[in-house]
């Protein structure tokens, strides 16, 4: 197992839910961005993106991702920063301003429609 997985795994945050969100919402971004609004794509990846985040948050209050120029951090250790998806997430919401995400329980389909 490596640092960053039992860095992770002793908070208690399933690492491959968390790597799912991720992978889900680079997912949905780029179908957000790639078709028009309410196509059935981005329609079926904001669902699986939700399914990803209950999952994720079904043991968790609140978790927070740091955002770098293209790196995501969780409890200041680097998330994989080799990971092309990670890296390309982390520059699409680097571009945007966005500094941390914070994951709470209960995001709902009206919300991830902005």
């Amino acid at each position: 197992m490596s640092k960053l997985q039992s860095d992770i795994t002793v908070t208690g945050i399933d690492t491959r839910a968390l790597s799912s969100l991720i992978i889900e919402f680079n997912i949905a971004h780029r179908n957000s961005r790639s078709y028009p609004p309410g196509h059935p794509l981005i329609e079926s990846s904001l669902n699986k993106l939700l399914t990803r985040y209950d999952e994720l948050l079904e043991q968790q209050y609140e978790i927070s991702i740091g955002v770098a120029r293209d790196t995501l951090m969780f409890q200041n250790t680097n998330l994989d920063k080799n990971n092309p998806v990670y890296r390309d997430f982390a520059r699409s919401l680097f571009q945007c301003g966005i500094g941390c995400l914070i994951f709470r329980p209960g995001l709902k389909m009206s919300e991830t429609k902005s």
